[in-house]
């Protein structure tokens, strides 16, 4: 990539960031391109030189929101580690994210649910944009599953794509519940519970 590129994606990447704080802050409806370009200090025409609107931005920041979590979970699917291990690190990957994510990037997941309802020009590329996350994320899984049946660290009784779909359930209802009452929920507990169902149940 040459320098000229690599200059321009990190200024796409602080307009994102920019308005990500902005958003969490005063909500995606209430926000205006202006309050994006005062918070990347930057011209607001600057803004459109990078993206068409503010839908736009707000599809690019998703994407950037799902990528944040994303990436972590293939780092971990392709290390040497047998099925079961992996399934493991990623039970822990998810709860130190809720432990470590900045709480305005976090609070930002039910206000992308509801601008992807309120906002027909961009519900249907949100709504998508999920449907592939969770798909690619259960597959994953399914996966690392499939592979443990091999290594000899799951049953091979196990239904991988039903047993996908029960972890990611699980763990996602674990984000949502965090998001909403933090001071109820021990994650430390909660992980050391988690590794305890799996460890009783795929053997």
């Amino acid at each position: 990539m040459s320098a000229k590129r690599v200059v321009k994606a990190k200024k796409r990447e602080k307009i994102i960031l920019s308005a990500m704080k902005v958003f969490a802050k005063n909500g995606i409806k209430n926000t205006t391109v202006n309050d994006i370009a005062v918070e990347a200090g930057i011209g607001k025409g600057t803004i459109y030189e990078y993206f068409k609107d503010k839908n736009d931005i707000i599809v690019n920041s998703f994407k950037y929101f799902v990528n944040l979590f994303d990436s972590g979970i293939e780092n971990i699917a392709l290390d040497d580690s047998v099925g079961k291990e992996k399934l493991l690190k990623i039970t822990g990957f998810v709860i130190n994210y809720l432990r470590e994510e900045q709480n305005e990037i976090m609070n930002l997941t039910f206000d992308f649910w509801a601008e992807s309802i309120r906002a027909k020009t961009v519900k249907d590329i949100i709504y998508r944009e999920m449907k592939d996350f969770y798909r690619s994320y259960r597959k994953l899984i399914s996966d690392i599953i499939k592979q443990g049946k091999i290594d000899g660290s799951f049953s091979n009784d196990i239904d991988e794509k039903s047993l996908a779909s029960l972890l990611v359930g699980m763990l996602d209802g674990l984000m949502v519940q965090w998001i909403l009452d933090r001071d109820e929920i021990n994650l430390f507990k909660v992980e050391q519970e988690m590794r305890r169902i799996i460890n009783m149940n795929i053997n």
